[in-house]
């Protein structure tokens, strides 16, 4: 705030600007000026350190007339600069689209010296703090800064994920026995995953073929480069981003978006973020999208029946009851330790060195799950509000939406009975008490009212 000497008498002013790195003296044309009462006033301002001789100067040489005379001068602070990284392998990005592999005790990035910082000094004589460079990154696990040099203390997985650096152990499958896979950090799938087989990993995963009637579980994102084919069988669990070239016959749960560059065939999908098919349609089965949906085509022209749904509760449910399932996976865990070395605990004195060490590595690892199940709960409960904040009841499509199309906004129902031509958006308006699905013609602007059914309140009244 700009502080001023107040003494309305007075034909003269002392001002100090907001960041306090100016004091100024502001004088009436006409008026005398005394030195000595702007030196008093300076005083009960606390300004400190200006030449006293050039202010008695300048008021000397304004002979009566108007005068605005810089008295001090304060120091900026100068910022300290963001230091550069430059990389050495390819530079990770926050979408996981492929496996980028360091080897173990080498320099994969080198960083150049960041410009000092200093701090500033203002009018009244104190220290205004300079603001300290923001990290590029943060380091998670499995690298070290030496000097300059940043090095990959594991042969892995480099990914960048929330601002974190890290580097993940990696696992390349290639098996195709079909026996279950368990890996704590990331995987890369040479070819494609088979019917049957069971895929667990606590990172991320590339598939360079298909997903196939598998039953896949990634805490972290998928990219697969082509297709996932559940043949009304396969399951994909997904804690990321899921990337693919096109679903037919899966039942997929994705936590973040959906990116797929053609169609979805009879598939039934929850996602927490927007899904995308920008080239094919989506035909058959549920697809369900709390963050909006994106497509080039809704339905068939044959009129199979198709269900799209943005930003409804149904999408946050399904998410939490996957988070609820594996909550309980995990104290069916514990429970089934502890079950095994109560009767150990019992005749413990009796047990030898290295059963005792045994008993305490199990309760150690339950004791473990327990904490991880606590944390999940949490997790999960903040997601869901997360998600419900986010939510955008809004269907984008570029083409066309054909008859036979359940819409689903928000709570709000509609069924296609002709076909409709995009390009156009679907979305929520709100007159008085009435809630309409309207359809927003992004060619020439036009807005159109959609027969409208209330999923929560059947007697409600909606557009008809």
């Amino acid at each position: 705030m700009l502080e001023k000497s107040n003494d309305a008498k007075r034909p003269f002013r002392c001002e100090i600007s907001a960041d306090g790195l100016c004091a100024t003296l502001i004088c009436e044309a006409g008026a005398e000026v005394d030195v000595a009462e702007v030196m008093t006033a300076l005083r009960d301002l606390k300004v400190k350190g200006y030449d006293d001789g050039a202010l008695i100067e300048a008021l000397e040489g304004r002979k009566m007339g108007a005068l605005s005379y810089e008295v001090l001068r304060g120091v900026a602070p100068v910022d300290e600069k963001t230091p550069q990284i430059k990389f050495l392998v390819p530079e990770p990005d926050a979408e996981f689209t492929g496996i980028n592999r360091v080897e173990a005790d080498k320099v994969i990035a080198v960083m150049t010296s960041a410009g000092a910082g200093s701090n500033g000094r203002d009018v009244l004589g104190n220290v205004i703090p300079f603001k300290p460079a923001a990290g590029a990154f943060k380091l998670r696990r499995n690298l070290k800064w030496v000097k300059d040099q940043l090095i990959s203390t594991l042969r892995g997985s480099l990914r960048l994920t929330e601002g974190y650096l890290t580097v993940e152990p990696l696992l390349d499958h290639q098996s195709e026995d079909g026996k279950p896979v368990k890996f704590d950090g990331d995987i890369a799938v040479r070819g494609s995953l088979p019917d049957g087989q069971l895929i667990e990993a606590t990172g991320c995963m590339l598939v360079v073929g298909a997903i196939e009637a598998a039953d896949v579980r990634v805490a972290g994102s998928v990219c697969v480069k082509g297709g996932v084919i559940g043949k009304k069988a396969g399951r994909c669990a997904v804690g990321g981003n899921l990337s693919c070239r096109f679903i037919s016959g899966s039942q997929v749960v994705v936590t973040g978006k959906v990116e797929v560059k053609s169609e979805i065939v009879q598939s039934h999908i929850h996602c927490g973020g927007q899904l995308t098919a920008s080239l094919g349609p989506i035909m058959g089965g549920e697809v369900c999208a709390n963050g909006g949906i994106v497509s080039h085509v809704l339905g068939s022209a044959n009129g199979m029946p198709t269900i799209v749904e943005a930003g409804t509760e149904r999408t946050r449910t399904a998410l939490m009851n996957r988070s609820v399932a594996e909550i309980e996976a995990m104290t069916t865990r514990v429970q089934d330790v502890r079950r095994k070395i109560e009767p150990l605990i019992k005749v413990l004195k009796k047990l030898t060195p290295v059963q005792r060490e045994k008993v305490t590595e199990l309760l150690a690892e339950a004791s473990d799950w327990e904490s991880d199940a606590e944390e999940l709960a949490k997790q999960a409960s903040s997601r869901v509000e997360e998600l419900r904040a986010n939510a955008i009841p809004q269907i984008e499509v570029t083409q066309t939406a054909y008859a036979g199309v359940t819409i689903r906004l928000g709570g709000f129902e509609t069924t296609t009975t002709t076909a409709l031509k995009g390009p156009f958006k679907l979305g929520l308006r709100k007159l008085a008490t009435v809630t309409e699905i309207v359809l927003s013609d992004l060619t020439n602007g036009s807005v159109s009212v959609l027969p409208t059914r209330s999923l929560t309140a059947p007697d409600a009244r909606a557009s008809k």
